[in-house]
Order: C-alpha cells, then structure tokens, then sequence
C-alpha cells in the first residue's frame, strides 16, 4: 500500500502541488469522499477547487488511488476484533 501512496504522491507532486501542501490536501481530498462516497471525480474537483486546491485536478484512475489508500489507513486504525465478541 505504500507503493499505492507513493504513486499518489508522486503524481500530486508532478501535478505541482507543494510538498508541504501534499498532507493538507490528502486530509481535504478523504474528508469529501468520506461524507460523498461515490463522488464522480467532476464534483469532487469542483469540490476541492472551491476549498482552494486549484493546483490540481484528479482523475478517476487517481481518485481510486486515493481511496484504496483511505480504506488501508482506516483499517491500520482499526482495533482489533475481539473473539470473544464474535457470534457462535
């Protein structure tokens, strides 16, 4: 998954967002997927362009990308299950 994140970095970095803008613009990028999930990526630019974040505009290939690497963090995040909770 670090590869995935990598390319995504890469990617925003050659689309000529600052390095230091990378985090900020990741954490503004999963909170609209997060309270929209299924965006198409038009809106979601429209989205992120009227926060600001005109230095860049995902496509669905990177949107994807994006949102493998979302789902991955939150299962790091998540703790884990408990066999005694488990149904018989």
């Amino acid at each position: 998954m670090d590869e995935l994140r990598q390319m995504l970095t890469d990617h925003l970095r050659g689309r000529g967002l600052p390095d230091d803008h990378i985090t900020s613009y990741l954490k503004s990028l999963e909170k609209l997927v997060e309270s929209e999930p299924g965006i198409e990526p038009a809106q979601l630019n429209q989205r992120l362009h009227a926060l600001g974040w005109d230095e860049v505009t995902l496509d669905y290939h990177h949107l994807q990308i994006a949102i493998a690497c979302f789902e991955n963090d939150l299962q790091k995040n998540e703790p884990p299950s408990d066999p005694a909770l488990k149904p018989p």
